[in-house]
């Protein structure tokens, strides 16, 4: 039951990743900036789950998790792409706001 939650959570982490490339380094409204913002903040707090999950016997062998966490570093080469990086030319104090709101980082140090 756990491993088919797994794959569920790694398909919508690929997507988040997916909407967050889509955007790039284009630039990106106020509203898109806080949709990333929500976005991004729930897959951070599955890292939290990853470390739980860690924990437990044979939680480090699981091949769901481990394409879980395949789809969070997916994730992170776009957010750094668009949110971090020289390439980025976004302002993105709107996401780092609703990132502070959601899960306490409040600048791109923290994300790294």
């Amino acid at each position: 039951q756990i491993e088919v939650l797994e794959g569920e959570l790694a398909w919508l982490v690929y997507i988040v990743g997916a909407v967050v490339g889509a955007r790039g380094t284009s630039r990106s409204s106020e509203e898109h900036e806080l949709l990333d913002g929500d976005l991004c903040a729930k897959v951070f707090q599955t890292i939290k789950w990853i470390e739980l999950r860690q924990s437990l016997p044979n939680g480090t062998a699981s091949a769901t998790l481990q394409r879980l966490e395949l789809a969070l570093l997916y994730v992170f080469q776009y957010f750094r792409k668009a949110y971090i990086g020289e390439q980025s030319n976004v302002t993105s104090t709107n996401l780092y706001t609703r990132l502070a709101e959601r899960v306490g980082i409040t600048d791109h140090v923290t994300v790294m």
